[in-house]
């Protein structure tokens, strides 16, 4: 009658909101193995039945199905950059791909995820790694669920502070949902806080700006509430203060075009029922700089050739995927074909200097010129407004990118 042995229920994790990380999954010649050192595989299973996750170099996305535990995983898609290091890196991505393609079963015991072949052959291990309990920290910021106006679902599963998914079904294009390094912490009635802006795109020329609070819930941080802060605004600095979010940001005067907000503003946001409400707004100034009277800020641009010696050299094939805006604040934004950027310019009487660089990094067509629309920005050394066009003109007597307006509103 001696106790020999004593036991415990272990807490099992639910296959949906957790956090899994991969410690094996089988190569190609399926044997199991553990990912490369400094890498990172990952999956997050949402209870609309989509899947989102680290695949060690890119981002993927897919549908799964589950029935009494079998699992269906399809319609995989991934970002498509192309990693260097460390070494194998890309071929471990295709091998943990084509491992989730093969999955029929699942079972979890305790922190620990299964998925099986047909045969009944473990092809993926993961363990659970839920955001750390009661800690806004910024890891756990970057690894949330956030509410989303722009996802097919409502929602946007960060991973590292990034979400993406295809913009419709069948479409190049794709939704991003990123975090911004606008945080703050404090306390919202009575109760630690933090608050962040997060910015999306859906592969056009607009980015969309909201305000996130988050707070703990039964011990785990949640996404309690959202706030549209506007297309193309610029979020200057964000707090807590007196239970109060305030944010100091640059929004559109009535004049303004899409691409170059003008009006300085602070606005006070508090959290009530469940919502966040726009208490006040104070106008703070009209955003001035060298660049507001030089017809700069005044459009957006489209490229449409690069001339030399009155000669064309380039043409654009499609001007409407070579925009270039310039901010009053002396910063611009630009789409350079399927990808988006950002960068900061300065003029001097009719000199002008651009620093410009990709924010995204997906693979444009064949035919995409964006790689020669960044070069070239990069060496404007002097610029002309003539005629409604504006004329970049290149060092060395690289010859002159012209740009034409596009409508105010697109």
């Amino acid at each position: 009658g001696k106790v020999l042995l004593r036991f415990e229920a272990e807490e099992t994790a639910g296959l949906t909101g957790t956090r899994w990380r991969v410690t094996q999954f089988a190569d190609d010649q399926g044997a199991l193995i553990a990912p490369i050192e400094q890498t990172e595989l990952t999956a997050i299973f949402g209870d609309d039945g989509t899947l989102a996750g680290l695949a060690g170099c890119n981002r993927y996305s897919a549908t799964y199905e589950t029935d009494a535990g079998a699992m269906h995983i399809s319609a995989i898609a991934t970002t498509r950059k192309s990693c260097e290091e460390p070494a194998g890196i890309m071929e471990q991505e295709m091998a943990y791909l084509a491992a989730l393609s093969q999955v029929s079963t699942y079972v979890i015991y305790g922190d620990r995820l299964l998925l099986q072949n047909e045969a009944g052959d473990i092809i993926v291990a993961f363990t659970s790694t839920p955001p750390a309990k009661a800690q806004l920290t910024r890891e756990v910021l970057a690894n949330l669920t956030y509410q989303s106006q722009f996802t097919e679902s409502g929602e946007a599963p960060l991973i590292d502070g990034e979400y993406s998914e295809q913009a419709a079904p069948g479409s190049a294009m794709q939704t991003r949902v990123l975090l911004t390094d606008h945080v703050a912490y404090g306390v919202l009635n009575g109760e630690p806080a933090a608050a962040v802006v997060l910015a999306s795109s859906g592969g056009g020329s607009g980015i969309f700006y909201d305000l996130a609070v988050v707070m703990v819930e039964d011990g785990e941080p949640v996404n309690v509430a959202v706030a549209t802060l506007g297309d193309r605004v610029r979020v200057q600095e964000i707090g807590i203060e007196d239970n109060f979010i305030v944010i100091t940001m640059i929004k559109h005067g009535p004049d303004d075009p899409m691409c170059c907000p003008t009006v300085e503003v602070m606005r006070l946001y508090e959290l009530s029922d469940g919502e966040l409400v726009l208490v006040s707004e104070e106008t703070l100034g009209q955003l001035e700089s060298p660049a507001a009277t030089t017809g700069l800020t005044a459009h957006l641009w489209q490229w449409v050739e690069t001339a030399s010696d009155g000669e064309r050299v380039t043409a654009v094939k499609y001007p409407q995927r070579y925009l270039l805006a310039f901010n009053a604040d002396e910063t611009l934004q630009l789409r350079a074909d399927c990808n988006l950027g950002d960068g900061v310019y300065r003029v001097e009487d009719s000199n002008i200097r651009i620093k410009a660089a990709l924010t995204t990094n997906k693979r444009c067509p064949a035919d995409s010129q964006a790689r020669v629309f960044l070069q070239q920005l990069n060496q404007a050394e002097s610029y002309i407004l003539e005629s409604g066009k504006l004329m970049l003109n290149l060092k060395a007597d690289g010859g002159s990118m012209v740009f034409e307006p596009v409508a105010r509103g697109e």
